[in-house]
């Protein structure tokens, strides 16, 4: 099954939007998918309705922009198509990804106009919650474009914390591991509350640490538990290694993806325990603005 056989990345003209293009690109090229390059153009500029005839003008020089990028894509083979949309940043992508049943969006998280709101602001914020859709999101550093260097398709972190809701992240990467010879690092992280027990004390309880042994067992289960996703891979001839660490969830994730070299993180953005917190939660919020990796999330219904 190719699950990517339609990608969309939205542009707003902005060479930091550009970061996300290659990576766009490389997917497109490895699963024969459609690029669809996406403008998004409001109506409405402050409390001022933008007139007519300038909207038209607008519209226009943004679709030559757009079609002169597919144009260069379409030279390397890729199936690019340039589109633009009238409406609401988010409502914008999220639509036009939904009724066309685009696989995949693909997103820089800074850009000097558009993009930098639809990330790093409620624009951003409406398109993870508003989308079923699995999003890549590509981290920029404020002026600083020149990211793409680094190699998104190589190594892999993956936290898992052992809901079915988690592991939905694993048909993405048994594909995109497949196709790219990625190495795979699968990662639980054991968070700071599961080092206390709650014990009796007075009308009240006090918490206090467990046992080293408990945190042993905690941490030889979570083991047991990753390296049965191991061997699930591996019979795919997937490169997998397997780490379980100690303390607070987003440092976790963010500390392994940098230590291991990770070019990308991958998760889902519901699981029962941790991860439905990671993604809409503190932990998310600083896996994303604190990290400095790329993050793929695919979200998961309840």
């Amino acid at each position: 099954m190719n699950i990517y056989s339609k990608i969309l990345i939205p542009l707003d003209g902005s060479k930091l939007a550009e970061v996300a293009l290659p990576y766009a690109e490389r997917l497109a090229a490895k699963f024969d998918a459609d690029l669809i390059l996406l403008g998004v153009q409001g109506t409405v500029v402050g409390e001022s309705i933008i007139p007519a005839s300038q909207l038209e003008t607008i519209k226009t020089n943004t679709l030559r922009y757009l079609e002169q990028k597919a144009s260069m894509l379409r030279e390397k083979g890729i199936k690019a198509y340039a589109e633009i949309r009238i409406d609401d940043n988010a409502s914008g992508i999220i639509d036009y990804a939904r009724t066309n049943n685009v696989d995949q969006i693909v997103i820089a998280t800074h850009g000097r106009s558009g993009l930098k709101r639809w990330v790093l602001g409620s624009t951003a914020d409406r398109v993870l919650r508003g989308t079923e859709k699995p999003i890549l999101l590509i981290r920029v550093k404020e002026g600083s474009p020149d990211v793409a260097e680094k190699d998104l398709f190589r190594r892999v972190t993956v936290p898992l914390d052992g809901s079915e809701e988690a592991e939905k992240i694993i048909p993405h990467l048994e594909r995109l591991a497949a196709r790219f010879q990625m190495e795979v690092i699968l990662l639980q992280v054991i968070t700071e509350t599961t080092f206390l027990e709650p014990i009796a004390y007075g009308t009240a309880y006090r918490y206090v640490p467990v046992a080293e042994e408990v945190i042993d067992l905690r941490k030889k289960n979570a083991a047991a538990y990753l390296d049965t996703i191991k061997e699930r891979l591996e019979a795919l001839g997937i490169v997998v290694r397997t780490m379980v660490v100690l303390g607070d969830a987003g440092s976790g994730i963010i500390d392994t993806a940098q230590q291991t070299d990770s070019g990308l993180v991958a998760m889902t953005t519901h699981g029962r325990s941790g991860i439905k917190r990671w993604a809409y939660g503190s932990v998310a919020d600083k896996v994303l603005h604190a990290g400095t990796t790329p993050l793929l999330l695919v979200r998961t219904v309840p």
